[in-house]
């Protein structure tokens, strides 16, 4: 379960002359949605836009989402792919419950006529735990797990990369979001977990993704992972300096 000690709100705010609903945790942005209901299974952050950008790109139908969150992508995946099937592990039944009640997820539910079916599966439970037991075989897997703003950092160790490639074939693709700072090879974990994926995978690339939460040190990557080569034009190279 997800720590009580963790300060979390609620709240509304104008972004980029937008009205979005925020869920945040001890001070981060941990989600947001818009109000506009036209707009409410598009997606505010830019890492998960990036994210986007390579699913949109792809013929996946089966989608594998570490951290369910307020599923801001699970909702923007299954309203943009009507053959997508999503599966979900979210180990905080309250978060759960946080985006039934306050970021539509009941709402999308039944007007996509998915409640009950097979299109969209919630597993309460840890990441780490699913990955070692499930031999289901995956298209794409998002890894967006965080406690509060800290990543769960055992996800994206070597150990667990294996067990997350045993559940992918040779055209699936991996993502992880992951905070860094501008100068990348300071970026310790990041760094890491790019020589544990290239051990692992044929092709590895690095995306920034400067979000809300950016400064002029820190911001938002997406490491993405794949043993066929994938169409992405805006990668970093992390071999730089």
């Amino acid at each position: 379960m997800m720590n009580k000690d963790l300060n979390i709100s609620i709240y509304e705010v104008i972004d980029n002359n937008e009205r979005i609903r925020v869920y945040e945790i001890d001070g981060g942005w941990h989600s947001a949605i818009y109000l506009d209901k036209n707009k409410r299974n598009e997606l505010v952050f830019p890492y998960l836009k990036e994210a986007a950008n390579i699913f949109d790109k792809g013929s996946y139908k089966n989608i594998l989402m570490l951290g369910g969150g307020m599923f801001s992508f699970a909702k923007y995946v299954l309203s943009h792919n009507m053959d997508s099937i999503v599966d979900a592990v979210e180990i905080d039944e309250m978060s759960i419950n946080t985006a039934k009640e306050y970021f539509y997820l009941d709402e999308f539910e039944e007007e996509y006529q998915i409640k009950g079916t097979d299109r969209f599966n919630i597993y309460i439970d840890d990441a780490r735990n699913y990955i070692s037991y499930t031999n289901k075989i995956y298209d794409f897997i998002f890894n967006d797990t965080y406690l509060g703003t800290n990543v769960v950092s055992s996800l994206v160790t070597k150990k667990y990369l294996k067990e997350t490639k045993r559940l992918m074939h040779d055209k699936s693709v991996y993502i992880a979001n992951l905070p860094g700072k501008r100068n990348i090879k300071k970026s310790y974990l990041l760094m890491d977990t790019i020589k544990s994926l290239n051990s692992l995978f044929n092709h590895v690339y690095l995306i920034g993704a400067r979000g809300h939460l950016a400064s002029d040190t820190l911001m938002n990557y997406i490491v993405v992972a794949s043993d066929s080569e994938l169409d992405i034009d805006n990668d970093i190279d992390y071999n730089q300096g």
